[in-house]
């Protein structure tokens, strides 16, 4: 019994990060998009500098990310 609630609390939690893990190819990079922040954008800028949420600024290179 205590096995079978162990071996459900581990794939509890190993199934909430496996989603956010990506393989970028050698041949691509990865745009980093940023949904939750404190910080506003700026109207006239589309990209993020200072950790405002949106597209940001840092690419991703090739490897599982």
């Amino acid at each position: 019994m205590v096995g079978a609630i162990i071996g459900i609390v581990l794939v509890v939690i190993l199934a909430f990060p496996l989603p956010s893990f990506r393989r970028i190819g050698p041949t691509q990079v990865g745009l980093v998009t940023k949904r939750f922040s404190l910080k506003k954008l700026s109207e006239d800028n589309p990209v993020a500098f200072k950790g405002e949420a949106g597209y940001q600024a840092e690419l991703l290179m090739a490897g599982l990310r």
